[in-house]
């Protein structure tokens, strides 16, 4: 009740301003069989012919308020989903390393579970490019989430069985965990990570109700929040006594999730596939890349190829090419992603390799009830707090104030934050091992509430503003593509990259779990260099060229959500223009 009243979505749209469409008359039927009067806002997808001409594609109906309409939902889907996900990722190290049972584990070290993790988030991240594909091109989004769901049901099944003892064997399957826990698991979670946060964003007004996707990306993490309480003070706290209903409980919790998404089937608004524009996009892509360029012959009737440099206008039909312009638009918009999410590549190498490192540091503390696992739940709390006041009092109250905080600058303030959490954490260590050069005692695990509040102000300020910016660019027809290209570089190549630092400090690590191996180890090495990282990406984010090229993108993405022909350097022109423009010319 608490998490729903936070993210309601109450914003009034009275308050907003009127822009390309209007509300359509309460009586009109809508084509997708609703009730008349129960949306009663009208979008009409269009495509760019020309320069300056629209063409109807689709017409899309939505409610007035879709987070207590449809939205509700898919939050419920990615609560219970989410909670499993969390658990799984909470408790693997102490089922494989044998902290919850000695004798039936896989009997891997700390090192070799930070890595099989890191490789278990590069294939989460990695199929879901090639699934968001299927989703664009064939099936759909909604189809697609039901699949990867299933997906991660059997996966958490296959999980299970595994950790009841002698159930597959006299020793531990290993083979079969993997499957359930490598494979088959994340490859849903991934896939459903990435098109839930899309199909969630479709549910509201491209225009009229713009501005509340902030609130409803943050609204995504307190949900992300509120399902790790869970998993933290359920999940992993009954693990510490019983393996195999800590595990049931997961792949039951999978199950809600499927049946919550499947519960609002009639309520969603289901964007249809644009097979025909996805592939052109591709053809726009592999030509924009070879020397060659297709003409038209002296009669206009067929294409003949010609020798030209790579690049995007030769494409395009009013240079003479075979592509519709408002595709190869696309096709860079597209495109863009890439660069931009490749700037967040270091603080996804800091976000991947937090949360091992927390329970790896928390496993030689002392500690009751509240284990290494359970106690996260500070940094759910505190994120659930984090995103309250940004909902209900800082967004708010800089819309009144017609002003915005830029995204590179939420950026650079996110990484903040991620450096100073692995600063608590050095200095934590620090404290562990004086105490225990002098008494031999374990510290309190309640140091750990400190890295865990830091960080939960940093990854506000980093994930929403991430996957809305992501959504605003990527091209309408091929959102969940463009979300899922985002996925791929900022969890994917990360993973990858956390996948060789691990190996190459493995010498840094604890060879056991015991305070005497820890505060023997040189893990601290790791901390500084994570917050290396996030310092000098937050510099980056504060260079004037780099804040002004966000906003550049930002109008440039809304461009053609709007309807509207406008390229890159048109884009340029009007940030230039707004910053020109005096506050009450603005409002």
């Amino acid at each position: 009740f608490f998490l729903f009243h936070c993210v309601r979505g109450d914003i009034s749209i009275s308050k907003m301003a009127t822009l390309a469409d209007g509300i359509m008359d309460q009586e009109s039927n809508p084509s997708n069989g609703v009730p008349p009067g129960s949306r009663t806002l009208q979008w009409q997808k269009t495509e760019i012919e020309g320069m300056h001409t629209k063409k109807p594609v689709q017409t899309y109906y939505y409610y007035e308020n879709p987070i207590r309409s449809s939205c509700i939902f898919l939050l419920a889907a990615i609560l219970f989903a989410k909670i499993t996900w969390n658990g799984l990722e909470l408790t693997l190290v102490g089922f494989l390393t044998g902290e919850y049972n000695p004798d039936w584990n896989a009997g891997f070290t700390p090192n070799h579970v930070t890595q099989f993790q890191a490789l278990s988030k590069t294939l989460a991240f990695v199929t879901p490019f090639f699934a968001a594909i299927a989703a664009d091109l064939f099936v759909g989004d909604y189809w697609t989430i039901a699949f990867c769901i299933t997906c991660f049901l059997v996966g958490m099944i296959h999980t299970t069985l595994t950790a009841v003892p002698e159930l597959l064997g006299s020793s531990f399957n290993t083979d079969i965990f993997k499957w359930g826990a490598l494979v088959l698991s994340p490859i849903g979670w991934g896939i459903f990570e990435t098109v839930v946060n899309i199909f969630v964003a479709k549910q509201f007004h491209p225009i009229q109700q713009r501005n509340q996707l902030e609130i409803v990306f943050t609204a995504i993490y307190i949900c992300w929040a509120l399902a790790g309480i869970i998993s933290e003070l359920v999940l992993a706290i009954i693990i510490e006594y019983n393996v195999v209903i800590s595990y049931s409980l997961a792949t039951a919790s999978v199950g809600i999730a499927l049946v919550a998404f499947l519960s609002g089937s009639t309520r969603y608004v289901v964007w249809s596939t644009e097979r025909k524009r996805l592939l052109l996009t591709f053809e726009a892509f592999f030509g924009t890349f070879i020397c060659v360029k297709h003409v038209p012959d002296e009669n206009g009737d067929s294409y003949k190829r010609k020798i030209s440099a790579p690049g995007f206008n030769k494409m395009k039909k009013s240079s003479g090419g075979k592509i519709p312009d408002h595709i190869v638009e696309d096709l860079k918009r597209l495109l863009l992603i890439i660069p931009f999410a490749a700037l967040l590549l270091p603080l996804s190498i800091v976000f991947g390799l937090w949360v091992p490192q927390c329970i790896i540091m928390s496993q030689p503390m002392k500690f009751g009830v509240l284990g290494p696992a359970p106690m996260i739940f500070v940094n759910s709390v505190a994120v659930i707090i984090v995103g309250f006041i940004l909902n209900y009092w800082l967004y708010p109250t800089l819309e009144k104030k017609k002003t915005k905080i830029s995204t590179a600058h939420k950026f650079a303030f996110g990484a903040l934050f991620y450096g100073l959490t692995f600063i608590t954490m050095a200095l934590i260590f620090i404290q562990m091992k004086n105490v225990y050069m002098v008494s031999g005692e374990k510290i309190s695990i309640w140091w750990m509430c400190f890295p865990y509040i830091v960080w939960a102000i940093g990854v506000l300020f980093v994930l929403p503003p991430l996957d809305e910016l992501t959504y605003v660019l990527a091209p309408t027809s091929l959102k969940t593509l463009g979300m899922a290209l985002q996925k791929f570089i900022i969890y994917g190549i990360a993973s990858m990259i956390q996948t060789a630092i691990l190996k190459g400090t493995k010498a840094w690590f604890p060879v056991k779990d015991t305070l005497k191996d820890f505060v023997s180890s040189d893990i601290k090495k790791l901390y500084w260099l994570m917050v290396g990282f996030s310092f000098v990406s937050g510099v980056v984010f504060l260079v004037p060229a780099v804040k002004n090229w966000m906003e550049w993108l930002d109008i440039y993405g809304e461009s053609e959500t709007a309807g509207f022909d406008v390229t890159l350097e048109a884009a340029v022109k009007e940030q230039e223009k707004h910053a020109e423009d005096s506050p009450e010319d603005e409002a």
